[in-house]
């Protein structure tokens, strides 16, 4: 999931704030919630851009951090900075 929408562009801890209230959503309307989040990727453009991301993250993710891959590459969309791909058990 991505978050670059015109509010976010250029801006890595704000796509990133976008995309996990987007996981959020997406994850409450599947019947899930944080806590049974067990893996987490992410596609980051531009990988010194690290702690912003980061940041981001750990303000949703603070307790019980599931595992997490942070990968270095080029996105489909033009705009967007950050990816992620969340994995939820029950």
């Amino acid at each position: 999931m991505l978050g670059a929408d015109a509010n976010t562009k250029g801006d890595v801890k704000a796509q990133t704030t976008e995309t996990l209230a987007r996981l959020g959503r997406t994850l409450k309307a599947a019947g899930f919630d944080w806590s049974q989040v067990v893996e987490g990727m992410v596609y980051l453009t531009d990988v010194s851009r690290f702690a912003d991301m980061n940041g981001a993250y750990r303000q949703v993710l603070q307790k019980d951090f599931p595992a997490r891959t942070t990968i270095g590459a080029g996105l489909m969309n033009a705009d967007g900075l950050v990816e992620i791909m969340m994995t939820a058990v029950k």
